[in-house]
């Protein structure tokens, strides 16, 4: 998350959205990062950089987001909680790229 952040010349003003219902401890991790939304809404997630959805998810913000994110991910966030993270494309790249 903070290589992201940085590339996005944000730091910790990059926008986070969240539409995982299953989303604890993400507020604990992410409390540094100001524009951090917990949304229901998985569609109102095009405005972020940074989008996190459960697994159940995954076809709807794919669907949504369209061509403009990178899909990363599954990653585990707890035991039986697997998320997905789409970043914007271009904040995936170079040389700080994002790996699991």
């Amino acid at each position: 998350m903070d290589r992201v952040a940085k590339l996005s010349g944000q730091g910790e003003n990059v926008r986070i959205a969240i539409p995982a219902r299953e989303h604890w401890p993400l507020p604990w991790y992410l409390r540094r990062y100001h524009n951090t939304a917990y949304e229901d809404v998985a569609e109102n997630s095009r405005a972020s950089e940074i989008v996190i959805g459960g697994l159940d998810q995954d076809a709807t913000l794919t669907a949504s987001l369209g061509t403009s994110f990178d899909r990363l991910g599954p990653f585990a966030l707890r035991p039986g909680v697997e998320l997905v993270l789409f970043v914007r494309k271009g904040f995936a790249s170079g040389p700080a790229a994002v790996t699991p």
